[in-house]
């Protein structure tokens, strides 16, 4: 059994132990604060976790809240299960406190910008030989989308929960990834509806590429333990998906 499918879920007690810790490890984190250079901002930092000589390496893309405790936290699950993982900070050091504020850092975010600090990240986690996936949430979820096609032939596999913002959807750019996309969305979600999911479905399709979708019974942010939409089912079939997910695309 891989690794990273053992330790977050192969035996169900141990799986029941680390799903909490996602978001409740606020304080103690095993990585560290980088900074890399990109062609505009001229650095912006990242959170990073876990061994060096990793074959496998994530870049983590933080939600609306920014890069928190518990986007560090789930880097540095990553980590435990053998992942070089890379938390990215799209919020220039900012981390917002409630919605009104993470409205605001959000809507600041210029994608031109964005897709600058993901190329960087993205070669820095490839830069020795790894194979790399995207994965993120809520807004994370759609700019994971938008890190892959930032640099499509670096990336192996693309993970998006609860996709919410603007999605990329033209057949041109889709038709440039080079792995597969892997949408994870409660079934009452009120951003990436069943409507959403139909055209993007279609969208994926006419460009001719992989798209699963995985649906749950649960709504926005199902898995954020600190959410009142917290579903610690759905959390927990969603870790396993992923696991899977990433075992079969990832060496």
């Amino acid at each position: 059994m891989n690794t990273f499918r053992r330790l977050l879920f192969g035996i169900a007690p141990l799986a029941m132990s680390i799903v909490p810790t996602l978001s409740s490890a606020a304080t103690k984190h095993s990585g560290q604060i980088d900074s890399l250079e990109a062609a505009y901002p001229s650095s912006f930092t990242v959170y990073v976790s876990g061994p060096e000589d990793a074959s496998r390496g994530v870049l983590l893309i933080h939600g609306w809240l920014g890069l928190n405790d518990r986007i560090k936290g789930l880097a540095d699950q990553f980590a435990k299960a053998g992942y070089r993982a890379m938390a990215i900070d799209l919020y220039n050091g900012q981390v917002a406190r409630g919605p009104r504020q993470a409205r605001v850092l959000m809507d600041a975010v210029r994608q031109n910008e964005a897709n600058a600090k993901y190329v960087s990240a993205i070669k820095a986690l490839k830069a020795d030989g790894r194979d790399v996936a995207v994965v993120g949430w809520s807004f994370g979820g759609s700019q994971a989308i938008q890190a892959t096609l930032a640099v499509p032939e670096l990336v192996s596999a693309t993970v998006g929960y609860y996709p919410y913002g603007e999605m990329p959807s033209d057949i041109e750019p889709l038709s440039q990834m080079q792995g597969p996309l892997l949408i994870q969305v409660g079934n009452k979600d009120f951003s990436f509806t069943a409507a959403k999911i139909d055209a993007y479905k279609a969208a994926m399709e006419a460009a001719g590429k992989n798209l699963i979708v995985r649906t749950y019974d649960a709504r926005h942010s199902f898995d954020r333990v600190t959410s009142d939409n917290y579903n610690r089912a759905a959390q927990e079939q969603a870790w396993f998906t992923t696991s899977v997910f990433l075992d079969r695309y990832l060496d």
